[in-house]
This record gives structure tokens, sequence and C-alpha cells, in this order.
């Protein structure tokens, strides 16, 4: 192994300690931080439904989730989903959906909300779960399957988008060793690889030339090539997306309802990827950015979505980069225009600015109870 393939190496098992470690400490603190850090909750408008008297309301069983908190507790979702259904007067008690017996404990409930982890193995678990808690047990999930199925998985992501005519960054995605090598020979570099499964830039690289991705390649259609998941590896699948140049950011436009958050991401100085950067600017955002947002997600069908967008200056025009039903929300300020807090509203082809502090998982279970009590109408 040479010098490089053991740094690479070194770094993928670095970048997942750091995730197992975090994981670790929280669960074994059992929420314990979290439960010390909730003053930041009341940072936010309270999320209120006018429940119809002769609708009955659902039992919730809401999950936990752990996975982000043991540094930055107000990131977690579950106190945002509490605090929803406490105000409204939502009977609900928490669910382990991780026992052995979830099947029988499921059977109390009539809507589950669980924001599951990102990870391959929960993502493959939350999959497995939801699917029967909807098809066999007969229960409301948020999120749905149909969500849940392209959730952290940018392959199934692209193929929604061309299925559905939605203007994507150009993708080649191919399960082909040989059309993998004639791709290469053709295209222009650089060229942007990804795996199926990363979020925040990581498994986001940069092959610069041909000899690089044809590397890429017999590793990838050989043994396989290792990934920041330690236990998962890149194979028999490549995922190559064109380089956007002259694009100094992309922007994440986040719908709940009718709705509309967002802001700017950043690059760093020396890096070619904003997702991940922490460099954030919350501003006034395009028509044509909300407008391509909101084509997304009717088409996608999601309750919630995050999507992120970007613009070159050559081409002038936005494209999706991909999407997301949850992401990572550590203030109640989502959107901010002249340095105010607030949402876009749309209404007759026109958003309008309007002034106001939420969480967006109140917002988005609201749409979840919304739909509940549409649907009991029927």
């Amino acid at each position: 192994m040479n010098g490089k393939m053991m740094l690479k190496l070194k770094q993928n098992v670095s970048n997942y300690k750091l995730f197992e470690n975090i994981r670790k400490k929280h669960l074994t603190n059992k929420g314990n931080a979290l439960e010390n850090n909730l003053d930041i909750l009341d940072d936010a408008e309270c999320v209120k439904i006018d429940w119809p008297k002769e609708n009955k309301k659902p039992y919730v069983g809401l999950v936990k989730d752990f996975f982000h908190s043991p540094f930055t507790p107000w990131i977690t979702y579950w106190p945002k989903y509490q605090r929803y259904l406490e105000h409204n007067n939502i009977p609900y008690e928490f669910f382990n959906i991780y026992s052995s017996n979830w099947i029988e404990k499921s059977k109390k409930f009539d809507i589950i909300i669980w924001h599951t982890e990102g990870e391959p193995a929960a993502q493959w678990n939350a999959k497995t779960k939801i699917y029967l808690l909807e098809k066999h047990l007969g229960k409301q999930c948020h999120p749905t399957f149909g969500e849940i199925w392209f959730y952290e998985d940018k392959i199934r992501q692209y193929y929604l988008f061309k299925i559905n005519n939605i203007p994507a960054v150009d993708t080649f995605i191919t399960n082909e060793r040989e059309e993998s090598f004639g791709f290469i020979k053709s295209t222009n570099y650089p060229i942007v690889s990804k795996i199926a499964t990363g979020s925040g830039s990581y498994g986001v690289e940069l092959i610069t030339n041909k000899r690089m991705a044809r590397k890429y390649i017999d590793k990838v259609f050989g043994s396989g090539r290792g990934t920041y998941w330690t236990y998962l590896k890149q194979k028999n699948y490549v995922y190559f997306q064109e380089f956007v140049s002259n694009a100094l950011y992309d922007l994440r436009i986040i719908i709940i309802g009718n709705r509309y958050f967002g802001y700017f991401r950043h690059r760093t100085k020396n890096d070619f990827r904003a997702s991940g950067s922490g460099i954030l600017e919350k501003t006034a955002i395009p028509k044509e950015a909300l407008l391509l947002a909101k084509e997304v997600k009717e088409k996608l069908e999601a309750t919630t979505l995050a999507v992120d967008v970007i613009k070159s200056e050559d081409q002038g025009e936005y494209k999706v980069i991909e999407a997301s039903i949850f992401v990572q929300v550590d203030t109640a300020e989502q959107l901010k225009v002249d340095d105010i807090a607030g949402y876009y509203e749309y209404c007759d082809g026109e958003f309008t600015f309007k002034p106001g502090k939420y969480w967006i998982q109140e917002l988005s279970l609201n749409e979840v109870m919304i739909n509940w009590i549409r649907n009991s109408k029927k």
C-alpha cells in the first residue's frame, strides 16, 4: 500500500471513529446533555393547529433520536416534536423502535414520528421498519416509506429527478465497468465523484484527470473502494457529477407546506465543496431558485423537503444537486431577509416574506396532523 492510499485509509477510519465516539458518548448519557439544554426551544413561536371537534386526535409514538447531540444537543429533533404535541394536547408516548418487541409496541399507536439517522446501517433499519409499519401494520409514519426510500441515497434521488424531468446537475451513474471506462474517455475534467450515502461533503471527491478516474473505476469494480463508513465499500457503481464552474456557493431551500426557508452555503478558500463548509449566509432568496425547489417538492411528494441547488455564472440557470427530508437545524432562524427572521409564503405565483421564528420540526409535524385530519374526513 503506497503512502497516499495509507493516508486515505487513515482519514476514513478517523472520520468514522469520530462519528462512533460521538454516538457512543451520547447514547451512554441517554440524553442527559439534551435534558439540560432545552431553553433554546422557547426561542421560537409555538405552532398551533385548529383541531376540528369532530375529529379524534391520534395517539402518537415518538421515537427519540440521540445521534447528533453530545456537543450540540439543540440539533436533536424529538424535543421540538414533543413541544408541538404538548402545546396542541395531542396524546403521545415515547416509542423504542429499536427493541426486539417493537412490533407489539407499535400496535397502540396511530402515527409514528421518527427522525432517522443518516448512516447506511441506520437507513436499512428505518426503511425496513417503516415499510412494515405502513404496509402491514396500517400505521401512518413520518417520514413515509416513499420519503425514506430516497433519503440519504443520491442514486435513487437522481433517478427520480430524471424520471420527473427535474433540471439537475449533469450526472453519470452506471453499474457497468466498461461503460464507466467509456465515459471517462470522453468527459471533461474535473468531475465530481460521490458515494450513494454521505452528507456534509463526506464521500465527495474531485477527479481531475483520466488516469485518476481509471484507478477509481478499477478499485470500485474490483475489490471495492473504502468509504468513510468503514463497514461499507463503494462496490460496482460509479456516481460522477459535472463540476459546476464559477459557482462560489450553493443554496439550500427548505419547504414545509406553503412555507419556504433557506440560506446560501459558501465554499472555503481551498475547497470546491460548499456543503459542510459551515459558511452560511441568510438573506433574500431568488424567486427562480424558490420555484425550482417548489417543483422538486411537488414531484417528489414529500411533506418536508430541503432542496440543494447551484447556479453557474457560465450557464446562468439553477440546477438541483440533491434533496433531503431531514436537515441539521440548530436555530429557529432558517431564513433572514434584511436581518429579520421569517419565511416566504407562496400564493398565486408570488413569494411573500413574513416575519417569525419557527422550528421546522414543529411545522413538519403540523403538516402531518393536517394530513391526518384531511384523511379522517374521507
